[in-house]
């Protein structure tokens, strides 16, 4: 589970949600609100993946959810900062382990099940041949 916060904008409120994986790094998710406090309609959300992305936070703050550069700087910083900081607090150190330990079980799950599958091909060669 991932934790955000909200935050009025010079474009409205938005959530910005927190993550942060051992294979992706430190992530943040952008949604946008209306006017009327809904989210946007047709505004499929909006994520960075610090890891993965060739643009900085800051960028990725101004040219998807546009906002003027001088907050895209702030709210960048907060996020990487202050912000990251209270989410660990709040139990993102938690959600990471929870994370991990599914992905791990998820991993075991396909393994058996592919040592399974080739044990069966081999048992179906085997009653083949004799």
């Amino acid at each position: 589970m991932n934790r955000g916060r909200l935050v009025r904008t010079s474009r409205g409120w938005m959530a910005f949600w927190l993550l942060e994986q051992r294979w992706s790094g430190f992530s943040v998710s952008v949604d946008r609100f209306g006017e009327d406090g809904w989210e946007n309609g047709g505004d499929e959300g909006h994520k960075w993946f610090g890891r993965e992305s060739d643009e900085t936070l800051e960028r990725f703050l101004m040219s998807s959810v546009e906002l003027p550069a001088w907050e895209a700087v702030d709210i960048a910083s907060q996020l990487q900062g202050p912000w990251k900081d209270e989410w660990l607090e709040r139990g993102g150190k938690r959600d990471m382990r929870l994370l991990g330990r599914f992905a791990l079980w998820v991993f075991i799950g396909l393994a058996l099940v592919a040592v399974f599958t080739l044990m069966g091909i081999a048992f179906i060669v085997w009653l083949i041949a004799i």
